[in-house]
């Protein structure tokens, strides 16, 4: 089952994209794509990076 909320996610991801990496702050979408996981905090994260949160749940 898909949720709506999905859809928000992808939509805030492309806006992002758009407004960073189209106006010719990367060279390549690969360091975009770095820059967005580890260089973005976002407050839905409790303003940590995506790296972050998924390095939280990985098993020592």
């Amino acid at each position: 089952m898909n949720k709506y909320q999905t859809n928000g996610k992808a939509e805030r991801f492309f806006l992002i994209y758009k407004t960073e990496f189209a106006t010719g702050s990367f060279s390549s979408l690969k360091d975009f794509i770095k820059h967005y996981n580890k260089s973005h905090p976002y407050m839905r994260l409790h303003y940590k990076t995506p790296k972050e949160v998924w390095d939280s749940f990985k098993v020592p």
